[in-house]
């Protein structure tokens, strides 16, 4: 198996991550991304850049999605006038505080979440809200 088809250069990291030189350069001086010198040249395995790109997407996507439901809350569904939506950390389920001081809970029955050209796709089949009962 010849060299470039298991290594990338810093250049062609970076069009693959979608991002400059300059942040690949620095990812990998981090430990972020890890590089091996061969010969004069800094390469990149190309499955260290698919798994880089995927953990990098998959931390994206579980700070987004939450904002993204709370989104699709707003304009689908009515909410009395104080209401506020909150994310709960480390869930997509959402928190609605009542202007009263009481909680509600939403959750997305069926929720799918991908991504179709960078862009992360949310589907869900239900919307349940129901009251916060405190354990």
């Amino acid at each position: 198996m010849a060299i470039q088809d298991e290594y990338s250069t810093i250049s062609e990291a970076a069009r693959d991550l979608g991002v400059t030189r300059q942040t690949v350069s620095r990812w990998i001086a981090s430990g972020r991304l890890p590089a091996e010198r061969i010969g004069r040249e800094k390469l990149v395995k190309k499955e260290d850049i698919f798994t880089f790109s995927f953990n990098r997407n998959y931390e994206w996507l579980i700070r987004a999605v939450p904002h993204l439901l709370i989104g699709h809350l707003r304009k689908d569904y009515e909410f009395s006038e104080g209401e506020k939506l909150e994310r709960i950390s480390d869930s997509f389920d959402i928190c609605v505080r009542k202007p009263d001081g009481t909680i509600d809970i939403v959750e997305f029955k069926g929720l799918r979440i991908g991504f179709e050209n960078r862009t992360a796709i949310v589907n869900y089949d239900e919307v349940v809200r129901r009251p916060y009962e405190n354990p």
